[in-house]
């Protein structure tokens, strides 16, 4: 897919997706996982009255489940990286995604560090550095910070079983 059509299809998959709040119970979790991250959520992400709740509902000291890469990561490669990174239309994009879990995994589990999470390749190239296209996620966007979480959890595929 030439480039400009690739940049262009990503802009118009990505301002519906970042227009998108998700439920209260979302915002919260996600505004969690930006934290334990040591990350704020973007100005305009959440009003001050929304950003209140979400501390307010949030209990003190209790992080929850780990983020895991189905469905968490997936969801997010999918929705934001796959316009460009089709397997099936692009597979020499360097970062093929198929939309299949476990395929997708392995492609997304060769781009991390998991002893130094921050600088997993796949943080650094979905903020932009060093990707064609340019950032597919702000380093204060909750996606970012769920990638971050993930990694930092040890890259596990689902709640039982870890990474190789």
């Amino acid at each position: 897919m030439p480039r400009l059509l690739c940049v262009g299809l990503s802009i118009l998959l990505l301002a519906p997706l970042a227009a998108c709040g998700g439920t209260q119970d979302e915002q919260a979790r996600r505004h969690a996982l930006m934290a334990q991250a040591g990350l704020e959520p973007a100005r305009d992400e959440n009003s001050a009255e929304e950003a209140a709740v979400d501390a307010a509902e949030a209990p003190e000291g209790e992080a929850g489940p780990p983020v895991v890469f189905v469905p968490e990561v997936h969801r997010l490669l999918v929705e934001r990286c796959m316009a460009c990174h089709s397997g099936e239309r692009n597979p020499g994009s360097g970062f093929p995604l198929y939309d299949d879990a476990e395929r997708d995994f392995e492609t997304a589990r060769a781009q991390v560090d998991t002893d130094d999470p921050e600088a997993s390749a796949l943080l650094a190239l979905s903020a932009g550095e060093g990707h064609v296209a340019g950032p597919v996620f702000a380093r204060e966007s909750d996606a970012y910070a769920t990638l971050l979480a993930w990694i930092d959890a040890g890259a596990r595929f689902d709640a039982e079983r870890a990474a190789p």
